[in-house]
């Protein structure tokens, strides 16, 4: 196995290595992908592969800091997404009583983000579900009027009243790579509505539905979860989970004898920090 070239010697988060070459791949989408070749003693590959990879460190129970993996240095939107370890030269027992190697061969994979590295909340894949609900109307009084033929201006009986059809968008967000759970927080705010407007929607028009969790050890030993919040918006103008139809006026809001809203704003944006 040929030594590295010492000309291509050069310092990566303080750590002595040597740059070895590149492969690119381009293509539609996001399967564009690129390869960097790296080595160092072995002593240092694990640190080398946390520094690339990125990862996330917890600060409190409850907060956490991430770094998004290396970017590319030619093409800076595409990130580390994976390294490849291979040993070289003389081998020997490891402190460890593993095999250790004289160096380490580091392939390192790039390619297009799954989210946006730029969002603090590090909100990862989204899908939306666009569909409608109906709702049944008062059947003690008339919401409608017939428009056309001989009882046109009068009230369409009660007891014809169709329910009400609104138009709805189901979305997941993900979020990866946390490294709390907060359960208590996620089953508080179940069935609750938005406070405040929340991803360009009015307050009160998302219902948060609940959530998905798959625990994971990442690459480099973070025990992070990958979470996908699941939230219902409603589109109809005028329409918000806490109103009903009235007859003679409309869209109005309506609680519960004791005050409290069926859907109870709170700040959903908690789900997202």
């Amino acid at each position: 196995m040929p030594l590295p070239d010492l000309s291509l010697a050069i310092t990566i988060d303080g750590i002595s290595c040597y740059d070895e070459g590149t492969k690119e791949k381009y293509a539609f989408g996001t399967n564009s992908e690129a390869e960097r070749v790296i080595r160092c003693d072995w002593a240092d590959r694990v640190a080398l592969c946390r520094y690339f990879l990125g990862g996330s460190t917890e600060i409190t129970p409850l907060a956490f800091v991430y770094a998004a993996g290396q970017p590319y240095p030619d093409i800076t939107n595409w990130l580390c997404n994976g390294v490849d370890v291979e040993g070289e030269g003389v081998m020997s027992v490891g402190p460890n009583g593993m095999v250790a190697y004289e160096r380490a061969k580091l392939t390192i994979h790039y390619g297009p983000p799954t989210f946006n590295v730029t969002d603090p909340f590090l909100v990862g894949d989204e899908d939306l579900d666009f569909s409608s609900i109906a709702i049944g109307l008062d059947q003690t009084a008339s919401s409608f009027k017939w428009s056309s033929g001989a009882n046109s201006g009068k009230d369409v009986p009660s007891g014809q009243v169709p329910a009400v059809n609104l138009t709805t968008v189901t979305f997941n967000k993900s979020r990866y790579n946390v490294p709390v759970l907060d359960s208590a927080l996620i089953i508080s705010l179940i069935d609750h509505s938005n406070s405040a407007p929340l991803f360009g929607a009015a307050a009160e028009t998302v219902v948060f539905r609940g959530a998905r969790t798959q625990r994971k050890i990442t690459a480099t030993g973070d025990k992070n979860w990958d979470i996908q919040h699941r939230l219902e918006a409603l589109c109809t103008p005028g329409a918000t989970w806490n109103k009903l139809v009235d007859a003679a006026n409309g869209w109005q809001s309506f609680t519960f004898k004791d005050g409290s809203k069926l859907f109870p704003p709170a700040d959903l944006n908690q789900l997202f920090q």
